[in-house]
């Protein structure tokens, strides 16, 4: 026996593209979530390594920060456009909100 199935007779096999169009989850009609987004960003626009605002390089982590209409009360878009490269330190500034609050 080749692998591990456990249970499962089609792991490890290749599917047809008629078998993956099948089986794949359809793309839901609403908004994109957080997640999708921010995936999407780091896709296209890559992982961010310098903040636009301060100009550090050396930061321990680089976000995503929304600027569009909303993003007071924690609204994001799929307009990748409305994205800035931020340090941690500047995003919690721009944000306007204490250290360790959650959204």
């Amino acid at each position: 026996m080749r692998g591990n199935t456990n249970g499962r007779g089609n792991l490890g096999k290749r599917r047809t593209p008629e078998q993956r169009a099948r089986t794949g989850r359809p793309r839901s009609p609403g908004p994109a979530s957080y997640t999708a987004v921010h995936k999407r960003l780091n896709r296209e626009r890559g992982r961010p390594s310098l903040c636009e605002h301060c100009g550090t390089t050396t930061a321990k982590k680089f976000e995503w920060a929304y600027t569009g209409e909303g993003h007071e009360d924690g609204a994001w878009g799929e307009d990748l456009s409305q994205y800035r490269r931020l340090c941690t330190s500047c995003h919690l500034t721009f944000d306007k909100s204490p250290r360790g609050k959650r959204r």
